[in-house]
């Protein structure tokens, strides 16, 4: 059996319970254009950094090139069965109209399974590149200026933006992670305390769009991936690119306190660090049923109930779902399905990955 990495799984764990939170609290909307209960701090101190590092650590464990392509196969497979489950769940279930785009359009979450294929099937020819991570940087600080205007141009912006932190994991060692362990506790908990003051003073000072933390929440996420109703990007003048440059910054330096100060022993719950795919998958589904609950008259007149509420379906969530029984449930209904899709279809016979994260 492989030896499991265990700071990562805790990484992992931590991580996954944080998107699954951001999810159902971004659920519930927001009461006369603020959050309460403090809720737009933790949603503006997690969308700064816990997809960008999600990325990294995909990277760091994609260094087997041999194996890249058949795990962009496997992912591919799994991301259009869960996409076959959302067009299922939208027509039953919530009686919404489904067409064939829908079975393309990544689903919610789901783009960021989609990145995961694209990085992956690109990863062998990315490797090649003279400077790349350069390049990367620069592309990533234009991507949040750029302004995307269908589903095309914001595929493209959600792999360019994220593919620095996707490739700084790939060329990152054990002995870069454990350098920046070795670096004092205080350090960490400084460089995470400032970034978080220092993106209140962006808001009041730098910029006078940026006048709220929701809006900055929002642009923390990158512009490639805000929908409709997110605010437009800055504009590829000075503001727009000092806004790119500043929130690059902040993801790889909140990225990095978290590493050094999470723990590399074993824990009760570290097992389930190793079984975020059940999590993310049901996450998905939960934050379209909840946005329906949390709509009703007593959540809705009641945000401390609502946010609560939320707070332990997330838990939940991820103790359930992140359980070794429900992960080797899923990895053997989609092995089940692979094999009647080769005895019909003849296809390759590859494996699915246990955890693509």
């Amino acid at each position: 059996m492989q030896k499991r990495d265990y700071l990562f799984d805790n990484l992992k764990l931590f991580l996954i319970l944080l998107v699954v939170l951001v999810h159902l609290f971004a659920a519930i909307g927001r009461v006369d254009d603020v959050h309460p209960l403090g809720i737009d701090l933790f949603m503006l101190t997690v969308c700064s950094f816990h997809m960008p590092l999600f990325m990294f650590v995909s990277g760091y464990f994609s260094k087997n090139l041999q194996k890249t392509n058949a795990k962009a196969r496997n992912l591919l497979f799994t991301y259009f069965f869960v996409q076959i489950l959302f067009a299922l769940f939208n027509l039953f279930v919530l009686h919404q109209h489904v067409n064939v785009m829908d079975l393309l359009t990544p689903a919610f979450s789901m783009w960021f399974i989609f990145v995961l294929i694209v990085l992956k099937w690109m990863l062998p020819a990315l490797v090649k590149v003279r400077y790349l991570l350069i390049w990367l940087l620069i592309f990533n600080v234009l991507s949040m200026v750029a302004d995307p205007n269908g589903y095309v141009e914001k595929a493209i912006l959600k792999v360019v933006a994220f593919a620095v932190f996707f490739m700084l994991g790939y060329y990152a060692t054990p002995a870069h992670i454990q350098k920046i362990r070795r670096q004092p506790w205080f350090l960490h908990v400084g460089i995470l305390a400032g970034c978080m003051m220092s993106m209140f003073l962006f808001t009041r000072i730098l910029h006078p769009r940026l006048i709220s933390l929701h809006v900055l929440r929002n642009l923390m996420l990158h512009n490639a991936y805000l929908d409709d109703t997110g605010p437009g990007p800055i504009g590829m003048g000075a503001p727009g690119l000092l806004w790119g440059c500043y929130a690059l910054a902040i993801a790889l330096l909140m990225g990095t306190a978290v590493i050094g100060l999470f723990p590399d022993r074993p824990m009760r719950l570290t097992h389930i660090g190793g079984n975020t795919l059940p999590i993310y998958i049901a996450q998905a589904f939960a934050y379209k049923i909840y946005k329906i609950a949390a709509a009703t008259p007593f959540l809705k007149a009641h945000p401390v109930c609502n946010f609560s509420l939320a707070g332990c379906l997330a838990v939940a969530i991820v103790l359930i779902f992140g359980s070794d029984k429900v992960a080797h449930g899923l990895n053997c209904l989609l092995q089940s399905l692979k094999a009647f899709l080769r005895a019909r279809l003849r296809l390759a016979d590859i494996d699915i990955p246990d955890d693509p994260f």
